[in-house]
């Protein structure tokens, strides 16, 4: 039987662990989390449009092992150059909330 590795915080090295959340319109949103990505990878994969990494919204940083997190989501997107473009998709979102169509 496999196991799963811990989450104990003394098994994390006391390292960060990256969330990508992503936007893909109709077909939904999801969570993209990597264990062993450091903050340099998300940079490059968000940068690079990399498979699965093309619709990053929002970035959240843990540290079990030192007790916190942080929504990094402006920091790493200005960095992959993508924070204006994600800053007029969420704008886009808000319009849409405020001004509701009727079902038809």
């Amino acid at each position: 039987m496999t196991r799963n590795p811990s989450l104990h915080a003394s098994s994390l090295n006391d390292h960060s662990v990256f969330v990508a959340h992503c936007d893909y319109g109709k077909k939904g949103f999801e969570a993209l989390v990597d264990m062993a990505m450091t903050r340099g990878e998300v940079v490059s994969r968000i940068a690079s449009a990399d498979f699965g990494f093309e619709g990053v919204i929002r970035v959240d940083e843990y540290n079990v092992a030192e007790g916190w997190a942080r929504d990094v989501t402006e920091d790493i997107l200005r960095e992959a150059g993508k924070w204006e473009d994600v800053q007029s998709i969420v704008t886009a979102q808000e319009a849409a909330r405020a001004f509701p169509r009727e079902m038809v």
